[in-house]
């Protein structure tokens, strides 16, 4: 068949491809807000991390994340928090072992943990799911956590992630957040005792709010049988796989009994006031914006009995009962932020929900007055309370910058009464942006200088034990000196006559490293660690020279004077507890 085709037709032009339209991505206010938020907790959290040498707990943590792949280790390993061991020893696999490497783990759980208020932002609002991820990452103490090489971190993300899937899975009845709910279980029963902790405050909040209301929801979904077993199945296979490395150590699974033992040993009642109030005093001085804006908080949740705010003024209360159960446990101070930030969350929300006034030419601008009068008052009411503080060591009887200090303090409540017969919502706005801002400011310098210069201080009221500024001068002495006299910097023939997990992390690449009681009388060795006691006998001559080894607990006095010095000046009037060693080297080796 032929088919005829006319020469004379105009061919149709080819249109050309429409190209798809670029996307355009746009972000509000909030979310820059939260990615400013997020830098910020990475910078606090990442930062030196390597710097502050591993304290005795830590340096143990470490050895058993390491010795997985050393040769010749075949003792069962029974680490305090197995899935950090797991993770860590993963890691230390891809990057190789250091103290940064030991503490990465739980930073990168500690900044997630910053990121989670964000999913609450259709609950508490977004400027408080902001405000609680704002308070997170300028938190003292869990900046302290995250920098920590043990399981606190883990344990507070699991906390925190339980609760956030229970509540969304009520809101949603989803099944993704139903499934995460056992994980966040799983991960947190091979963490760390503090989860256990954490899971009898949630428990009784979630009695109270049952018991007490409001209900957080109308209607309560509940799963299908199928679908509860397979997130017992979930919980079971993280608990079994982090807990035996896999199944490669399956003598691990101890070590999750121990946690438990570990938790239920903490119950103490027969103890004194100081142990008590150790928990809370400590929140009080780190945590500022928790303790003053939640206690507020709590009885702002409460009296007004709204749902979600109520559920985490129990979820406040149930810690703090927990806490008191375990006198002198610090760790159980943690617990304490995680509904004090969501708390705080949802408070200021409630009295900054107005956003748009806070632009407008009037109102907008007597707020940010007010806020800006507050912070000048509050700055200048410190600055005479400290001049105040160093004048008094030299003549006590100087009250002079203290009454200013009053005298600040009775201006600022009579401008703040007077105008809260004027306009309520303005005071109420402006003296909660001024508070926050003033908190918020105090607590990231009380988090950078207690983890960035005080994190091995024993004098902090946080640190209980802790390893000596002088542990890496000691350390690069014993390499160098390898170095110079083996040709290798891993050469040496050591014995330790001091046992302690810091040595034995951080003389671990010598392979004729031994560790013994007393040394031997007839062994020569190249150099030999013992403590600080200079009347020794060795088999050949040495010189030596002692070094700072470990900073035991130093015991607290909290007497007003002290406690305020220390927290406006950082200054402490205690000396650091030191135990120190003697390195010995070898004489003919030295010459």
């Amino acid at each position: 068949m032929r088919y005829l085709v006319d020469a004379d037709r105009p061919t149709p032009e080819r249109q050309p491809r429409a190209l798809p339209a670029a996307t355009t991505v746009r972000l509000s206010l909030a979310q820059i807000g939260l990615i400013l938020v997020l830098l910020a907790a990475g910078a606090s959290r990442f930062a030196n991390l390597g710097r502050i040498p591993l304290a005795p707990a830590e340096a143990q943590a470490a050895l058993h994340a390491w010795q997985p792949w050393q040769a010749g280790v075949s003792a069962p390993l029974q680490p305090a928090s197995p899935a950090y061991a797991t993770l860590t020893t993963l890691l230390m696999a891809v990057v190789g072992d250091s103290d940064a490497t030991a503490r990465l783990i739980p930073a990168l759980f500690g900044l997630a943990l910053v990121f989670l208020p964000w999913l609450l932002r259709q609950r508490i609002g977004v400027w408080g799911a902001l405000t609680a991820s704002l308070a997170l990452a300028i938190s003292p103490l869990g900046t302290s956590a995250a920098r920590t090489a043990d399981g606190a971190a883990l344990a507070l993300f699991a906390a925190m992630l339980l609760v956030l899937s229970r509540l969304r899975f009520l809101e949603k009845a989803e099944r993704p957040w139903f499934y995460a709910l056992w994980v966040a279980l799983g991960l947190g029963l091979v963490s760390a005792p503090l989860f256990y902790s954490a899971l009898i405050g949630i428990m009784l909040a979630w009695v109270a709010q049952a018991t007490l209301g409001p209900a957080l929801v109308e209607t309560t979904p509940y799963p299908e049988r199928a679908v509860i077993r397979q997130g017992a199945l979930i919980t079971v296979g993280i608990v079994l796989a982090l807990g035996t490395f896999f199944f490669w150590n399956p003598a691990g699974l101890g070590s999750v009994g121990n946690i438990l033992g570990q938790w239920l040993g903490q119950f103490d009642f027969r103890t004194n006031l100081l142990n008590w109030a150790t928990p809370i005093l400590v929140l009080a001085r780190y945590e500022p914006i928790p303790f003053f804006f939640g206690l507020t908080a709590v009885i702002w949740a409460l009296w007004r009995g709204q749902p979600l705010p109520s559920f985490l003024a129990y979820w406040l209360v149930g810690a703090l009962v927990t806490a008191l159960l375990q006198p002198g446990n610090l760790a159980n101070g943690l617990l304490l932020t995680l509904p004090g930030s969501l708390l705080c969350g949802a408070f200021v929300n409630h009295l900054l929900q107005q956003t748009g006034e806070w632009w407008d030419a009037h109102t907008g601008r007597l707020k940010w007055a007010l806020a800006f009068f507050l912070l000048v008052i509050m700055a200048a009411g410190i600055a005479s309370l400290a001049r105040h503080m160093q004048i008094i060591r030299i003549t006590p009887d100087d009250f002079y910058n203290l009454w200013i200090a009053v005298t600040l303090l009775s201006f600022a409540v009579a401008i703040v009464s007077y105008l809260w017969v004027w306009d309520k919502v303005i005071v109420r706005q402006g003296v909660a942006m001024g508070l926050l801002i003033f908190l918020v400011v105090f607590s990231w310098g009380s988090s950078w200088w207690l983890n960035q210069t005080a994190a091995n201080d024993t004098r902090t009221g946080w640190v209980t034990q802790a390893s000596d500024d002088e542990l890496p001068l000691l350390i690069r002495t014993i390499e160098e000196f390898s170095e110079q006299r083996k040709q290798a910097r891993y050469d040496l023939h050591i014995f330790s006559a001091v046992d302690t997990p810091v040595l034995r992390w951080y003389l671990r690449r010598f392979p004729q490293l031994e560790v013994g009681a007393s040394v031997p009388a007839s062994a020569v060795y190249d150099a030999i660690l013992t403590a600080n006691e200079p009347e020794q006998t060795f088999g050949a001559d040495y010189v030596g020279s002692d070094f700072g080894l470990l900073r035991p607990d130093t015991p607290q006095t909290f007497d007003a004077v002290s406690a305020a010095r220390g927290l406006l000046f950082r200054e402490f009037s205690a000396p650091v507890n030191e135990t120190r060693v003697i390195l010995w080297l070898r004489a003919d080796l030295v010459r």
